[in-house]
């Protein structure tokens, strides 16, 4: 059996269907290029189990940074972004389910705490969404019998779900490092990982710095890591 490659739509097509929570919506701006919008998402996994305490129902997870790649969707999150506050340490950050689509995932591996022990994060492209819930209340599509839809879930904060707001570095943003800009606070090119004291002067504008130019912020590795494009 032969398989004629000079065919230009033979492609393959490999996509993950689930239902999970989004989390740290963020632009990506290269040097070059368009900005990008990027986002994450702590898909549920496994046997349900039941919390005791507060009886709902939890999952284990496994953790997704996702590219939007659809107008419709891009401007759902836009106004998700401008309506709530994301920001990773935000006490009214809101809860944000969704069942999704993730197309051509792979994982990437990022730095971890030590350099022989890098992290794997799973790549995608997130090209639809069946329904979306903000703090238990259907703002986006429609929950019909095949979608449990069910708010009072939650998924188990593990190794995975922690991996969700890690961003990686690519060749672009490579390029990007080359030299921190005439308006940059840094009197130095960027590292892929940028850990910033408090008691410096200019903290808060290299945290801006860092934040508008596609950094995120790892609370394992208490530092900034540079966010693939």
């Amino acid at each position: 059996m032969s398989t004629d490659l000079n065919n230009e739509g033979t492609f393959a097509n490999l996509v993950t269907t689930g239902k999970g929570y989004l989390n740290y919506p963020r632009w990506f701006t290269p040097e070059e290029g368009d900005s990008t919008l990027w986002v994450s998402i702590s898909a549920q996994r496994g046997k349900a189990k039941q919390d005791p305490k507060s009886g709902h129902v939890r999952y284990n997870s496994t953790a997704y940074d996702c590219k939007v790649v659809t107008p419709e969707l891009i401007d759902l999150i836009k106004g998700l972004m401008a309506k709530y506050n994301f920001d990773y340490d935000a006490k009214d950050r809101p809860r944000v389910k969704l069942g999704f689509k993730i197309g051509d995932s792979y994982p990437y591996a990022i730095p971890g705490k030590e350099a022989d022990k890098p992290k794997l994060v799973i790549k995608g492209r997130l090209f639809e969404v069946m329904w979306l819930f903000v703090n238990d209340e259907l703002v986006y599509g429609e929950v019909n019998s095949t979608d449990d839809g069910d708010t009072d879930t939650e998924t188990d904060s593990d190794d995975d779900a922690k991996a969700s707001a890690e961003p990686t570095r690519t060749e672009t943003a490579a390029d990007e490092g080359d030299s921190a800009g005439a308006d940059s606070p840094f009197d130095r090119s960027l590292e892929d990982v940028e850990k910033l004291d408090k008691a410096d002067p200019k903290f808060d504008d290299k945290r801006r710095f860092l934040r508008d130019h596609g950094f995120r912020w790892d609370r394992e590795l208490g530092a900034w890591i540079r966010q693939a494009a």
